[in-house]
């Protein structure tokens, strides 16, 4: 005798629970957690190698300013490097600590 209202199979019953599947969503989640902390450091790196760039522009900036003989030519590159060293410990300054 056949029940015609009975599941097709076990899995179709409400009961019933995939511990595979469960494992599988578990998994998902933990690697789009790890995926955004690997993204978010990815970004903080980003903001360090900036840092850097602009503090060894500061550097280049100074050492070329000795190199001119006019005194208003050594005046602007020592202010334009002064502003960019005050950028760069703004930026440090504001890093969010982790």
């Amino acid at each position: 005798m056949k029940n015609a209202s009975a599941p097709a199979g076990p899995s179709f019953m409400p009961e019933y629970r995939d511990a595979r599947l469960e494992k599988a969503r578990a998994l998902s989640e933990q690697s789009r957690s790890e995926y955004e902390r690997g993204v978010s450091s990815r970004e903080t790196g980003d903001e360090y190698v900036r840092i850097t760039v602009v503090l060894a522009t500061v550097l280049l900036l100074t050492v070329l300013s000795q190199r001119f003989r006019i005194h208003a030519a050594r005046v602007g590159l020592i202010a334009v490097a002064f502003v960019m060293l005050v950028v760069a410990v703004w930026w440090i300054a504001t890093f969010p600590r982790a």
